[in-house]
């Protein structure tokens, strides 16, 4: 664990990504939407990785490319690219980290929200804060059928 931040040490691969406006595209699973937008839920990460959420760059990839990646590539369900901004997630306590050079990561603009130094209501919050902040922005690619 880093000292200063309480968060654990990144691989050398890995690069903290400055605040800022941009955007960070997140895939959001059909069960994890709603009238109103997405919910909290859209913003835990796979059960191996909970507290590292991922999300595409938006200085890589548009939101359009990371629909396809995710749906066709990948072959996983979308509702749709959400987006949510680096200086959302760092009002939220988190950080955005950039992984892209790493050996075991293919998906262009690779990214993700690091929330392994918060508690878990941290997190539960963070996650809240995020969405809300996906869901005022909008759905950023809808997907082409229903």
């Amino acid at each position: 664990m880093s000292k200063s931040t309480g968060a654990p040490a990144l691989r050398d691969c890995e690069a903290p990504i400055e605040a800022g406006p941009e955007l960070l595209w997140r895939q959001v699973h059909p069960n994890f939407t709603h009238a109103n937008g997405v919910s909290a839920e859209a913003f835990v990460g796979t059960p191996g990785d909970r507290d590292q959420v991922s999300v595409a760059r938006s200085s890589t990839v548009s939101a359009a490319s990371a629909y396809a990646h995710h749906t066709d590539a990948l072959s996983l369900a979308s509702a749709g690219t959400w987006a949510i901004s680096v200086n959302e997630v760092s009002e939220t306590g988190s950080r955005a980290i950039d992984d892209m050079a790493c050996d075991d990561v293919d998906t262009p603009g690779h990214a993700y929200v690091d929330m392994r130094a918060q508690t878990k209501k941290e997190r539960k919050l963070t996650r809240a804060r995020l969405a809300s902040a996906a869901t005022l922005r909008g759905c950023q690619h809808p997907p082409t059928s229903q």
